[in-house]
Parts: structure tokens; sequence; C-alpha cells
């Protein structure tokens, strides 16, 4: 059987309603710290936005940031997402406010307190090249991971923010017209290692 072709921009616009330029439009950091860092299109140049090589994914196609998702107990096999996934970060501050009795400006004394948790958002799909049922291998790599709920992650994109581990907080996976294409999208926060506060 032949292999099945995809359209990778056509599927993420009717998904998501992204449709990005391709990588080589995007040629230096300043423009991934304006956001222009969610691009899901294969690229030809042997060069990376962020001064790296250019990797390949499972199928063959060079990245900018193809994502890894790794176990921390080594039970699992690394698991390369076969597309890269639309990426978006967002982060906020924790404030504490107080407020004084009988201000004559009213309002509040702030005092920031921390950062919160980076808040992640992975969409992408897997696709079936081969025959026409779901994906099924790729998803369950992606449940065995979930089951786990804390996992290593590394792409070009949460290395700029030191994102190293991620807790997943849900996945979904959302219905397409064609069997073979299975959309998911993945929520979660960062994790970090320093938690001595707390001992």
């Amino acid at each position: 059987m032949s292999k099945f072709e995809i359209n990778l921009k056509e599927v993420y616009g009717s998904l998501f309603g992204y449709i990005g330029e391709s990588y080589p439009a995007l040629s230096s950091l300043e423009s991934l710290q304006k956001g222009l860092v969610d691009r899901i299109n294969p690229v030809e140049e042997e060069q990376s936005i962020v001064g790296g090589a250019m990797r390949k994914n499972p199928e063959g196609m060079e990245g900018i940031s193809p994502m890894d998702f790794k176990d921390i107990d080594g039970e699992l096999v690394d698991f390369t997402f076969p597309y890269e996934p639309v990426i978006n970060i967002s982060g906020k501050n924790i404030w504490k406010r107080k407020y004084p009795q009988d201000a004559s400006g009213g309002g509040s004394i702030k005092t920031l307190w921390n950062q919160d948790d980076w808040e992640i958002s992975l969409k992408g799909v897997f696709v079936n090249q081969y025959d026409d049922n779901k994906p099924l291998e790729d998803i369950q790599k992606l449940l065995a991971f979930n089951k786990k709920g804390l996992v290593q992650i590394q792409s070009t994109i949460t290395d700029i923010y030191d994102i190293k581990k991620m807790a997943i907080r849900s996945i979904e996976f959302p219905e397409f017209a064609n069997e073979r294409v299975q959309p998911f999208i993945i929520k979660g926060w960062s994790d970090h290692d320093d938690y001595s506060l707390f001992d």
C-alpha cells in the first residue's frame, strides 16, 4: 500500500485555526521571543534559528523543534512526536495584596511573591500512513506517558524557557474526519526539582 501523504498546513489550520509560515522565515532568537515560535512546516535548510543543527523527526522531516518525551524512571522508551506540535507557553506572577484600612487613595499594597508554573499546551496530530486505521501505536505511547504523569520534555522552544519537566494535567483526542489522523491536545505545568523550601 502506498504511503499516505498529509498536508500538515491544511490539517493544523483546520483543527487549530493556525497556518504558519515556513521555517526559513524565522531567522533569529528575537523572532522566537516575539512569539513566532509555533511552526509546523518541514524545513529544507540545515540551520536552526537558535544556532544549532536541524533535527529529523521519525518521519524523516527536518524541523526546528521536534518534541521529545522521556520517562523520568527510565521504564518507557523515549518518544519523539512524529510531527512537531504547536507549542503554547504562558506564565504569570503571584502577588500578595494587602489592603490598608482607610487608605486615602484606595487600592492595595502589592508584593511580588513568586512566579507561577509555566502553563504548557501541545497541539498536534498522529497519522497512520500505511492503512486506514487510527494511529494506535503513537496513541498508546502517549497514554503510557500520561499514566506516568510527570515527564521529561525537550524541544528548542521549551529549552528557551528552561522547562525540563512537565506535569501532564489533561489529554484530549478531538475527532477528525479522516480515520488515519488523530489530533491531540496536551495541557500541563512546568516542574522542577528544587522543593527544599518545603523540607
